[in-house]
């Protein structure tokens, strides 16, 4: 993993490559979570072993090596982005949007083709209006 985001007690903080821990606000966090392909958060490499867990933190998401965000607490993740504007909807219902298969959604979140598609523990979540990608040729 490149960069962690946790929650301690009422606190957000993110942990980069050099094990550095930095305590960040709520829009901080939502920045991070929104973001997480801009250099502040993907050029890292591998996180230090060293973690803010051992403080009793939560982690709520990691970049991972290959510059995806992962969701590792859903509980955390949607009470962070509430209220944000953003109506995020599963697989199945942004393939009903669109009138495509499921099976292709997911292939192209998997892919990165959808534009802020975001992987959970229950699978893929997507904002509404989030662009259905072109067919390549």
């Amino acid at each position: 993993m490149k960069t962690r985001l946790y929650k301690i007690g009422e606190s957000y903080y993110i942990q980069t490559s050099s094990g550095e821990i930095t305590r960040v606000n709520r829009m901080a966090s939502r920045h991070y979570l929104l973001n997480f392909k801009a250099p502040e958060y993907s050029e890292h490499t591998k996180v230090a072993p060293t973690s803010i867990k051992d403080y009793g933190g939560d982690i709520i998401a990691e970049v991972t090596d290959d510059n995806y965000l992962l969701v590792k607490n859903d509980v955390l993740f949607k009470a962070l982005m509430e209220n944000d504007g953003v109506v995020w909807v599963s697989v199945n219902d942004f393939a009903q949007l669109h009138g495509k298969s499921q099976a292709m959604v997911r292939r192209y979140c998997q892919n990165g083709r959808i534009e802020g598609a975001i992987f959970t523990p229950g699978g893929y979540i997507i904002p509404e209006d989030a662009s259905y990608p072109a067919r390549c040729k």
